[in-house]
């Protein structure tokens, strides 16, 4: 991985190295050859008749012209016509045949690989006619559910999004019905959902070529603006023969080609209060022939980003606590008013912190935010023609070359941290003038800070460089090196700290090259094939996150790398005027490696460095290991306990490996006994941690379709599509060294549904109701899926201004690769696996995860007003999808997830697209899109054969079984259930306190001392049914706490509304984005005490007013002696809240362009974003705060639930189940946010 140090936002000068380069090199090449037009297409097809009798005109000369392309032919004995290859543009199509009217009709659209249908009348009178073609809305022939948006509405629109798309096709994307862009994006992989479809199930292709990545299903290039001539957005799923999948939708951008005569532009940006500077350059030609043409661009940027406010939300911190805890006080402790950082539970952030009232040290709002961008993009487009000998056409070739780099900065600097970084690297807490210091034993009960000192480090560790699966010998404990922070200075000292300027950051590039060959026959039919490579890397380089005590936005080395290969071939045939057959076959693979480094768990600072094990050495791999003095198989532990002898690593700079304890040495461990053999140590470990992926996609795939027309005014589109989708997965059998760790962790670990995963001191001896683990380290060697799927469409032309569409097609998507098999590179993978995935039923590495497969019918009406240039298309749309993903929280810390699939999706609503007027000619015209969406899941039954509802009644039963309905009705379904088997647990009034022996036991006499039951009068709650429809969510929402997602991906309720007024050389156009209806609420929100779990008391007695249904008998718990926590329903509505309980917030957004045309070759045009922002309406709830965020997610600090004592004070951001929530720079953006005024000026030249 490459080196990141970027300071402040800074980057490197060589980031412009390598696009000149090619630049130059292509440019030399361009003066040495001829060529032609080809790439991505659209056809036309239509008749040529007789106004009065409809009868075919035979022989009459057709001609089409744009800037991108001119060709002509000649209508059949039928009066047909067909161009089955036009570049995407706005042609004129003109008929010409002697003694009869010369008929020109101008704007008539061609759409990358759609079809477009024309009837053009002629009358027997000599003469000219010249028509305009009906609005681009109106598209006669096309069956397909497409918007498209070209370059000047691109330009126009820039500002949708907040200023985070200004360079990319996600302004474009926004600007279309039937498309959610939440507000406040900005980098790559940007969300975008369509039609209640997740951001994952979307297509994408760059000119034809497939960029949404087979890994991980993100759009893997950029999607810059650069070069785009056409941006087309599918909301009805992907076109039959299209190389990327999608289920709700397909985004394709159209790449420019030369024209003549040729052109060169440059455009030059500054934008602020942010820093912004942008430049832009292109230029493209043709000979007038166009037997050759080029296109080459070159464009980058660098932009700051801003969050919440212009002092990126620290100036709403001590309102709104938005910031991140780096901290927690202690004081108090043993007093009913102790802080949050003397509390004894571990269920905050990321499962290893305290809940408590107050006490916490917030950081600045913007911490683990993308800070900077700066993106460089070169595109590069040749067309060469081969003149036919027989004939006057020719054939096409086509060499696409694109590549971009992206850097992105994020706010985890120790400078980040402004006046608390001196708190930070010193663990003190400063509250006022008082600075108070880390927590030790001499600061028992004065204020401290709990964590120490955080001042970013370098993390330098150990590994062990012998052979791994073999007994360890004396002088091998010599095998160890010393392992530096990866992509750090070795020049430095070890555990150096890291230079408090330099911030996390990630690089992603992105190469495609394409070659495409087409063999015109004639002018109704051709054949094409083209192969292309698409290389696409993520890395994560995150020094200052793996120090953060709290949590950290980027994974520590994380390298993402995946080259894309490719190749497909379509054959075109005009059959007849009535049938136009197109047969497509394609085969895709892809090599990644996928390497998420946690090399920290390996040795010490972070980890132990057990290397080798005391083992019986006449049967190793058995999985029992010894303690230091040997003994029986009976008295075996498991290898991962720390009663196992061992020998380990000593961490950076330690020397060779030593014995661990009393653990005895090599040469001791022979003289010992272990099960029926002499003892030996074995070595099962070498210090190396972490993920990896390299399993290899290979999607092949074939369609058939018949554009049938059998009248003038029908068309009739028949499909058929067949996918395999075939997984090569890697041998993870691994050495001896892993069949010992998966018969330890075997022999020593049990499962029920109803308690989890269990461990056990006895090898093979697991409790009544739970089995034994039976994991597996092998793998299959590929897993397969195949489909078919028919796809049916019609466009009835009733006449030029009305058009009806309707569309029904079956559509798969394969599930990313990296959801197919995990595999690690320590020894132990059952020690990964079988927590983390075993009780959804995957008992070894690969989970065969199917492909999602969706039902999509749609209906538009076009239609132009007569005598007007008002235009609209209306579509109603019905989606069901099942085997619908949703994501498994791994990392909390960094959000790192696998998937499985878990229910039935079901999406409804409508779209509404209206346009008038020209936004070139004078005056207003106007575009408003609009679209309700309404989405529900229902959950299906999982690889166990559980669902989603059972994890979450399980909790539901959890907290059921104190109460007192469920201690006098053990039975009923609401309190045990057979299923999952749950039996409640004995109940009572009180509890007796918790001892160091174990968890406090019901006492229905609530003896003195006891501890008040505080749920025992509280109504049961009501369980989910597997039956129940919920608000989408993807992801898994698994267990108790402030995890995973808050937030439903659907909103109902989305417009956008552009203006233009034009006069002359001046054009005003602002534009303005409604967000409505999004639901958010999990039944998980809100912790609360354990019961059983306390062991301490207050004084008071009787009733609780933590808890209104507590027994009111005992004495009331201490919330600080509390260490165990249970999920409890929300306080606030007295329920567990179902998944989407609560409506967000409206967002309105308004923007403003005004440009001015200095001369016909300058023109200045200035963009200003985010000049209204409002938030309103939503539920009223008691955590509703306004601005500055339109969306409610888990709240900012850990939801103190009943973790307090009577009279505490709340802290801000722990007083709510719920919160702000701030969309981050990619990845799962689900709410808009409000997002500080920007401006942009740019001026545009044309050379």
């Amino acid at each position: 991985m490459c080196a990141l140090t970027m300071k402040d936002g800074n980057m490197p000068r060589s980031m412009f190295r390598r696009p000149l380069v090619a630049l130059l090199t292509l440019a030399a090449l361009l003066v040495q050859g001829t060529g032609a037009l080809a790439g991505t297409t659209g056809s036309l097809t239509g008749l040529v008749v007789l106004a009065d009798t409809n009868a075919p005109v035979v022989g009459a000369k057709v001609t089409v012209a744009s800037p991108s392309q001119v060709e002509s032919t000649t209508t059949d004995a039928k009066g047909s016509f067909a161009f089955l290859s036009l570049a995407p543009d706005a042609y004129s199509v003109t008929v010409e045949k002697e003694g009869y009217q010369t008929v020109s009709q101008t704007g008539t659209v061609v759409f990358a690989d759609q079809s477009q249908t024309l009837t053009i009348s002629l009358l027997k009178v000599i003469g000219k006619v010249t028509t305009r073609a009906a609005s681009a809305l109106v598209k006669p022939g096309t069956t397909a559910d497409i918007y498209s948006v070209g370059a000047a509405q691109q330009q126009a629109v820039q500002g949708l999004g907040g200023g985070g798309g200004l360079n990319s096709a996600y302004s474009g994307i926004a600007s279309v019905p039937g498309v959610y862009v939440p507000q406040g994006q900005s980098g790559w992989a940007q969300s975008v959902y369509v039609r209640g479809a997740d951001y994952t199930q979307l297509g994408y292709e760059y000119d034809g070529v497939p960029v949404q990545r087979a890994f991980d299903a993100y759009p893997a290039a950029t999607l810059s603006a650069l070069g785009q001539q056409e941006l087309q957005v599918y909301t009805g799923a992907q076109p039959i023969d299209a190389q990327s999948t999608g289920l709700g939708g397909f985004i394709n951008q159209v790449i420019k080609t030369g024209t003549y005569p040729g052109f060169a532009n440059l455009s030059l940006g500054i934008g602020g209060p942010a820093y912004y500077h942008q430049g832009q350059f292109e230029i493209g030609g043709a000979n007038p022939s166009r037997m050759f043409s080029y296109y080459i661009a070159t464009a980058g940027y660098n932009q700051e980003i801003r969050f919440g406010s212009q002092f990126n939300g620290n100036d709403l911190t001590s309102r709104y606590a938005l910031g991140t805890p780096y901290n927690f006080l202690v004081n108090g402790c043993g007093m009913p008013s102790a802080t949050v950082g003397c509390y004894s539970n571990a269920a905050g952030i990321s499962g290893f912190t305290p809940i408590g009232p107050n006490g916490y040290a917030v950081g600045p709002f913007q911490y683990g935010f993308a800070s900077n961008l700066a993106d460089r993009e070169s595109v590069v487009n040749l067309h060469f023609g081969i003149p036919h000998r027989k004939d006057a056409g020719r054939d096409d070739v086509q060499l696409l070359y694109d590549t971009s780099t992206l850097y992105t900065t994020f706010s985890t600097a120790l400078n980040d941290f402004g006046p608390a970084a001196a708190d930070v690297a010193n663990g003190t807490i400063t509250q006022g003038s008082t600075v108070n210091p880390t927590c030790n034993s001499s600061f028992s009960n004065q204020p401290c800070a709990l964590f120490s000192g955080d001042a970013p480090f370098y993390v330098d560790t150990q590994t062990y460089t012998g052979a791994v699966g073999v007994p360890l010998t004396a002088n091998a404990v010599n095998n160890v090196r010393d392992y530096y922070f990866p992509s750090s200075p070795t020049s430095r000292a070890p555990f150096a700290n890291i230079p408090p300027a330099q911030r996390d950051g990630t690089v992603n590039d992105a190469t495609i090259v394409k070659l495409q060959y087409q063999k015109n026959i004639g002018t109704k039919a051709y054949f094409r094939v083209y192969g292309y490579t698409f290389y696409s890397d993520w890395l994560n380089n995150g020094a200052d996150s793996l120090t953060g005590n709290i949590w950290g936005p980027i994974p520590t080395d994380y390298e993402l790398s995946t080259h894309t290969r490719g190749v497909a071939g379509t054959f075109a045939d005009q059959l007849n005027s009535q049938h136009l057959l197109n047969l497509t076959a394609s085969f895709t693979d892809a090599a990644t490696t996928r390497w998420n480094n946690l090399f920290f768990f390996g040795s010490p600072p972070f980890a132990s460095g057990k290397v080798a094990y005391l083992v019986d050495s006449t049967n190793p791999t058995n999985g029992l290991c010894y303690r230091a003095a040997g003994g029986p198989a009976s008295s075996a532990v498991y290898c991962g306990s720390s009663k196992a002898a061992s020998y380990a690593l000593q961490g950076f700079g330690g020397g060779p490996l030593q014995p661990v304890g009393s653990s005895p040495t090599v040469q001791a461990a022979s003289g010992l006994t272990c099960g029926s053999g002499p003892c030996q140590y074995f070595v099962a470990e070498n210090g190396t941690q972490g993920t990896f992926n390299t399993v290899v996609p290979k999607f092949s795939s074939f369609s058939l379709s018949d554009n049938w027309k059998p009248s003038s005014n029908l068309l009739v589109n028949l499909g058929l599509r067949y996918d395999n989708f075939t997984y090569d997965l890697t041998d993870t059998t691994g050495s001896s060294a892993r069949t010992l760790w998966q018969n330890s962790y075997n022999a020593f670990h049990c499962f029920s549904p109803a308690t989890g995963l269990t461990s056990t001191a006895t090898a093979n001896s697991c409790p009544s109701g739970e089995s034994q683990v039976a994991f597996s380290n092998a793998s299959p060697s590929s897993v397969t899926f195949t489909d078919w799927e028919p796809r049916i469409g019609f466009t009835y032309t009733r006449n030029p201004l009305n058009v009806f569409r309707f569309s029904y097609g079956k559509y798969d998507q394969p599930a990313s690769s990296a959801y197919q098999q995990y595999n690690v590179a320590q020894q132990n993978l059952a020690g990964y696996d079988v927590p983390k995935f075993y009780s959804f039923g995957f008992a070894d590495p690969s989970h065969g995860i199917p492909p999602a497969i969706s039902y999509n019918t749609d209906f538009s009406w076009e239609h132009q007003v007569r005598g007007s240039d008002l235009s609209w298309k209306l579509t109603p749309f019905y989606r069901t999808t099942k085997n619908q993903l949703a994501t498994v929280l791994l990392d909390p810390k960094t959000n790192f997830v696998s998937a499985i699939n878990v229910g039935k999706e079901t999406a409804e609503g409508v779209e509404l697209l209206l346009q008038k007027g020209n936004f070139n000619e004078n005056g207003l015209a106007e575009q408003l899109s609009f679209t309700y969406t309404h989405g529900t899941e229902q959950f299906q039954q999982l690889q166990n054969g559980t669902t989603v509802v059972d994890g979450l009644n399980l909790n539901i039963l959890g907290y059921n079984q104190y109460t007192k309905f469920c201690a006098q009705n053990p039975s009923d379904s609401r309190c045990s259930s057979a299923k999952l088997n749950f039996v409640p647990a004995a109940a009572a009034a009180c509890f007796t306190p918790a001892t160091s022996s174990g968890s406090g036991a019901a006492d229905p006499t609530c003896a003195a001392g006891d501890i008040q039951n505080p749920y025992w009068n509280a109504p049961v709650q009501s369980l989910f049914s597997a039956g129940d429809t919920f608000a989408p969510f993807n992801q898994f929402p698994s267990s108790a706490g402030a995890t995973g997602v808050a937030g439903s991906y659907v909103e109902p309720y989305t417009a956008t509304l552009v203006l233009n007024y034009k006069h002359n050389k001046w054009a005003v156009t602002p534009t303005f984005q409604l967000s409505a209806g999004g639901k958010y609420g999990t039944p998980l929100a809100a912790q609360g005490i354990d019961p059983t779990s306390c062991s301490g008391v207050l004084a008071a007695t009787g009733t609780d007013p933590r808890n209104p249904g507590g027994s009111g008998q005992g004495s009331l718990y201490d919330a600080q002696t509390c260490s165990g926590a249970i999920g409890i329903p929300n306080p606030f509505t007295g329920k567990f809240d179902s998944l989407g309980a609560f409506t967000q917030p409206a967002q309105l957004v308004g923007n403003l362009q005004i440009s001015y045309q200095a001369t016909p070759r300058v023109q200045f045009v200035l963009t200003m974003v985010n000049v209204l922002n409002s938030c309103f309406g939503g539920s009223s709830e008691a955590w509703n705060t306004g601005k500055p965020t339109c969306g409610y997610f888990f709240s900012p600090l850990p939801y103190v639930g009943n973790f307090y004592n009577p009279g505490d004070a709340i802290q801000n951001g722990a007083q709510y189940p719920y919160g702000p929530a701030f969309g981050s720079v990619f990845q799962q953006s689900y709410q808009a946010q409000s997002n500080p005024f920007e401006a942009f000026l740019a001026v545009h030249v044309k050379l």
